[in-house]
This record gives C-alpha cells, sequence and structure tokens, in this order.
C-alpha cells in the first residue's frame, strides 16, 4: 500500500458512473434497486440515509442521489445512489488508493449483480479530488499564493489597487486520452469553516463502454493523472509540508 502523507490537503474523493435513465419503466425499477443494493452492501455499511425530501417525486432527482449508505452515521467511505447514478466518497481520514480502489471495484460489482441495464447502455465516468489549502484572501494575496506555491504564473494591469483580490475562479481543461481532465481553483471553505482556496481534479469521460474491468483500468488512469498533475502543482515546500 502506497505511503499516506500525514497532512494531505485532501477533503473528498469522489467516483462516479452515470447512465441516462430510459423511461418509467426504468425510475419502477429503482424502487428495487437500492434495497437489492444495500442487501449487499449492509454487512459493511450498516448506516443509511435517505436524501429524497418526502414532498419531491423520484422523477425529479435523476441523475441525483437519493440513498446513502455509511458505516455509521458522518462515517466514510460511502455509497450513493439514486436514478441514473451510483458514487462512491471518502475523505482524506479514510483514504488510500488501493483501499478506495478495491472499495469501488467491489461497488461496481455489487451493482452489475442487482441491477440490468439495457442493452447497448452508455455510461459516463468521473474521478475527481478536492483539495483545501487554508488562505486568507483579506490578508494575503492570491497571485503570490499561485506563484510561490502551485507553479501558476498570472498578473493584471487592467485594474490597479492596492487592495488584494478577495476570490478567485479559475479553471483548465484538456483532452486527454482517458476523458477530458479538468482543474479548478476557487475560493471555498472546508468542513471547519475556514477560510482557503480549493483545488478540484476532475476526469471525466462520455459515453464509455458498459464493462467493469474496463471502468476500472479507466479509474486507474484517472487517478494516476489526478495524482501525478497534484504532486507537479504542489511541488517544493508546498507539498513538502504534507509528509
Amino acid at each position: 500500500m502506497a505511503k499516506k502523507l500525514n497532512n494531505a490537503p485532501l477533503q473528498e474523493v469522489i467516483f462516479e458512473l452515470r447512465w441516462k435513465v430510459s423511461g418509467p419503466e426504468e425510475l419502477q425499477r429503482f424502487n428495487y434497486l437500492h434495497g437489492d443494493l444495500y442487501s449487499l452492501v449492509k454487512k459493511d455499511l450498516k448506516y443509511r440515509e435517505t436524501l429524497l425530501p418526502p414532498e419531491i417525486p423520484v422523477e425529479l432527482y435523476i441523475n441525483r442521489p437519493i440513498y446513502r449508505f455509511r458505516p455509521v452515521k458522518g462515517g466514510y467511505p460511502l455509497i450513493q445512489i439514486g436514478p441514473g447514478i451510483l458514487t462512491t466518497n471518502t475523505i482524506d481520514q479514510d483514504y488510500y488508493w488501493e483501499k478506495f480502489n478495491t472499495f469501488t471495484k467491489d461497488t461496481l460489482n455489487n451493482l452489475f449483480n442487482v441491477f440490468q441495464f439495457p442493452s447497448g447502455t452508455n455510461i459516463d465516468l468521473a474521478l475527481q479530488y478536492h483539495d483545501f489549502f487554508e488562505f486568507s484572501f483579506s490578508n494575503q494575496n492570491i497571485y503570490k499564493f499561485l506563484k510561490d506555491n502551485l507553479h501558476i504564473y498570472f498578473n493584471q494591469d487592467f485594474f490597479i489597487t492596492s487592495k488584494n483580490p478577495n476570490e478567485i475562479s479559475l479553471g483548465f481543461s484538456y483532452n486527454t486520452e482517458f476523458g477530458t481532465f479538468v482543474i479548478k481553483i476557487n475560493k471555498g471553505k472546508n468542513q471547519q469553516n475556514k477560510e482557503g482556496v480549493i483545488v478540484q481534479f476532475k476526469v471525466l469521460h462520455r459515453k464509455f463502454e458498459l464493462e467493469g474491468e474496463k471502468i476500472m483500468t479507466w479509474v486507474n488512469n484517472a487517478h494516476d493523472i489526478c495524482s501525478d498533475t497534484f504532486i507537479k502543482l504542489t511541488k517544493g515546500d508546498l507539498y513538502n509540508s504534507f509528509k
């Protein structure tokens, strides 16, 4: 198992599988899907949550999670399931890539065991990492932070002021052989309500073939892209501070 960074900025890792809901019949089948899936995972994920308000019809939650399965209340890793969507999620305290990879593979196998996808179904896959770096926008200069810590050189001369920028929203998108790779940098807060910079890495592949082994090969390749980019983006003093 790979060595864990003791002070990693990781907030959450999310794997998503999405598919097109074909119609009312499939929505009806979903009423059984979440129960069938839970019966296979309840040994390890006993705690169930319902995310759908009782007054909202299921039709309005297509491609949105409705049920969540956790080991305990507030615990990770977890599974989310809804009409046309399944996710696996974990956070830094529980994150080892090999462990999350196995959890995701087992979850997919359980899904395929209890749900018959329509013939010819294509799926959308996504793997994303959310990292948080504490930063005071009122007391620090975001241009300097980007340059010194993330190796992003950015400046402007169209608005001259002595004040620091109080927000940032920056994104990059690249086409790769494994799909679209997106990096987003935004102002945000962590679970402790501290202000800072959130960096999101996401690999997205649309219309992927519905085949378990190929999906997991893609997941590993997407992880490698995110991991390698994170190391290069934070190399130097910032990365060393995570060890």
